[in-house]
């Protein structure tokens, strides 16, 4: 599991720039979650804020919106952190990520109807 884990990462190593605005200090261990809007997360404390069910980001409000790592590599991330008797926060993990992954196609430019009014989006006229 750890080679295809490591093989779906796809981000960034954390420089000494980064900082985690959840614990207030430099992003920690060896994986960041950058967003859109150039805040960093720490790997944990970005899975605290995901299973808060938090939409936007702690530190501007915009939509979280992941550049790195692979939405993928989140999954299986998260995955490995809940408990094998709790299915329900597994499938809840999953709705998080494919909210996740919506958000990112609106912002790579996909513009189908369903997507939109999944999100708010005003229909046409």
């Amino acid at each position: 599991m750890g080679q295809a884990l490591y093989s779906a990462y796809g981000g960034k190593i954390p420089t000494q720039n980064d900082f985690c605005v959840v614990h207030q200090g430099p992003v920690e261990g060896r994986r960041v979650v950058s967003l859109h809007c150039g805040h960093s997360f720490c790997l944990p404390c970005f899975a605290l804020i995901l299973r808060s069910d938090f939409t936007g980001c702690p530190t501007c409000r915009t939509p979280l919106i992941v550049m790195t790592p692979k939405l993928d590599y989140l999954r299986l991330t998260l995955h490995t952190l809940t408990l094998r008797a709790s299915l329900k926060q597994a499938e809840q993990d999953l709705m998080r990520i494919e909210r996740l992954r919506q958000y990112r196609r609106i912002h790579d430019g996909d513009m189908s109807a369903e997507l939109w009014a999944q999100h708010g989006g005003v229909p046409d006229d």
